[in-house]
């Protein structure tokens, strides 16, 4: 209880003290509690103007530190395979910048590196109101590369991009064998080698993973290993 609620409570026991001393005359006590009552409204008002004093001059809040969510990002980067396909379909890519989300969030500009995109090697992604609405290719692999070494020094492959397509399919499957490993005692769940695409990939999907919040997967000898204590500790 704050001392608002205590001095009103007070002023209100005051009075109906005060109605007491009056019906039995007690003019004193009818006098004292008066005083009481005009004591503490006095209390109540420079309390009101301390805390006004005290807010007007309080630094503006900190915005919150920015943090990307799994969610905006599969939406982003879908939409980007979705334009990236229909205008080069044997086209591979993958973001230029690290912090895709918080650079849409701030206004700033960002691109993608392809390959097998007709030649185009970038493309800047056209952002609208949050959205993306068109990539537009902007440099040719003739332009990056000198002409004799087109053809070899081709791109690496788009780990990123066949992570989250693999993610994307699993991720359900995945908590759900996760859950049930938890509810066994188990420690660990291996992601076995069968299970998984080449094992170049492993890393982008370990990241991948993280980015749908399973954050402790990582790489061993015949898979990816999720570390299930870590992911029940941070459950509870």
């Amino acid at each position: 209880m704050n001392k608002n609620h205590i001095i009103f409570d007070l002023i209100v026991l005051f009075a109906i003290l005060s109605a007491i001393a009056l019906f039995c005359r007690l003019w004193i006590f009818v006098l004292l509690f008066l005083a009481a009552i005009v004591i503490a409204v006095i209390l109540l008002f420079l309390i009101a103007v301390k805390r006004h004093h005290v807010s007007s001059h309080t630094d503006p809040e900190t915005p919150k530190s920015f943090e990307a969510t799994p969610d905006e990002f599969c939406i982003i980067s879908a939409r980007v395979d979705e334009l990236v396909s229909d205008q080069f379909p044997n086209a591979k890519w993958v973001w230029e910048q690290s912090n895709v989300l918080r650079r849409i969030k701030e206004g700033m500009p960002v691109s993608i590196v392809m390959n097998n995109a007709g030649g185009y090697r970038r493309a800047n992604v056209i952002v609208e109101e949050g959205s993306v609405k068109d990539i537009e290719p902007v440099e040719s692999i003739s332009q990056s590369l000198p002409q004799e070494d087109v053809d070899k020094k081709p791109l690496p492959p788009n780990y990123d991009l066949l992570a989250y397509e693999w993610v994307d399919s699993h991720i359900f499957s995945l908590n759900e064998t996760c859950n049930e490993a938890i509810g066994q005692g188990l420690k660990e769940v291996l992601i076995g080698a069968g299970e998984l695409p080449v094992r170049e990939s492993w890393e982008s999907i370990c990241r991948e993973l993280f980015r749908n919040d399973v954050r402790n997967a990582e790489c061993c000898s015949n898979g990816i290993k999720i570390n299930l204590v870590h992911e029940s500790t941070k459950e509870n």
